[in-house]
């Protein structure tokens, strides 16, 4: 197990790149880095650059499966990041930049679609679903869906071409993008965190202490699951699809069998509450962080 300190400030995002390597932290104080498992490698954007002063915090981070382009988002919009070698992303670009649309998720549905979340992560604030197109000059297509509560979180399904986001109706629209129709899972409450098994057939939700999982046909839970003592902020499946991981206010990772939902392990890093976790996309680690900026690396078992 292998703790790094990280920035001096909260770390709201966190993926690692394709290889398993390196990967990519975004802060409350706007800063995102890309890192080793040695360091820092060093910045990749300081949105108090852009905004003077004020310290626009950075809500979501992804890589595309080359690791070559890094989509982020947060308090000023999206932008995006271009590597130019094969060590550090280089050039920045600028997309979708404005203080009035704020992003809360951003993930890759390919190569080139963006799918960008827009709304409060705290607060029933309007807000929207887009798809972007990254190669064809950023065309947004089609037009978006309004969210009148907003956007809290998305993950999408790329075999499937299949997109979800979450919303603060307290529920989940799933989307086949080459479809003309959505489908919705009611929920009890708004679910900051979601992501799709890697077969596509199942979505997990946090939920309040606990987390959901979904049959995606049916739309129906499989089951509904509780044992944490604070809310869950983040979710994650294991590339195999076995394992579920948890993080939470209560400052503990676990996992869970997912297939019946039993938890399977525990982790208190002494890194404070937990508000990041993903598993390396080769599935060996697993990484967190949260509140005090310290990011905690170990081996999945």
């Amino acid at each position: 197990m292998l703790i790094l300190e990280g920035p001096k400030s909260a770390i709201y995002s966190l993926a690692f790149k394709p290889d398993g390597e390196r990967f990519a932290v975004g802060t409350k104080d706007g800063l995102v880095e890309e890192w080793t498992m040695e360091g820092c490698l060093g910045p990749i954007l300081n949105t108090a650059k852009l905004s003077g002063d004020t310290l626009p915090p950075i809500h979501a981070i992804r890589y595309d499966s080359t690791g070559k382009k890094l989509a982020i988002g947060g308090a000023l919009g999206w932008f995006g990041a271009v590597t130019s070698n094969e060590n550090f992303p280089r050039k920045f670009v600028s997309f979708d930049v404005t203080i009035d649309r704020p992003v809360t998720s951003i993930e890759f549905l390919s190569d080139t679609l963006v799918c960008v979340g827009h709304g409060s992560r705290t607060s029933d604030a309007g807000g929207s679903f887009e798809l972007w197109d990254w190669k064809d000059e950023l065309n947004m297509r089609p037009p978006p869906f309004r969210e009148a509560l907003g956007v809290r979180a998305i993950a999408t399904h790329p075999n499937t071409q299949t997109v979800a986001w979450s919303t603060g109706y307290k529920k989940i629209t799933i989307w086949n993008v080459t479809k003309p129709y959505q489908l919705h899972i009611p929920l009890t409450h708004t679910s900051p965190s979601i992501r799709f098994h890697p077969d596509g057939t199942t979505l997990v939700a946090a939920i309040e202490w606990g987390f959901g999982a979904f049959d995606v046909v049916k739309r129906q839970p499989r089951y509904l699951m509780t044992g944490h003592k604070g809310r869950v902020t983040s979710i994650a499946y294991s590339p195999d699809g076995k394992t579920i991981a948890t993080g939470s206010w209560d400052q503990t990772v676990r996992l869970w069998d997912a297939a019946t939902g039993k938890e399977n392990a525990r982790y208190d890093f002494g890194i404070g509450r937990i508000y990041c976790l993903t598993y390396a996309p080769d599935g060996l680690r697993i990484a967190a962080a949260g509140e005090k900026g310290t990011i905690a690396i170990w081996d999945a078992e």
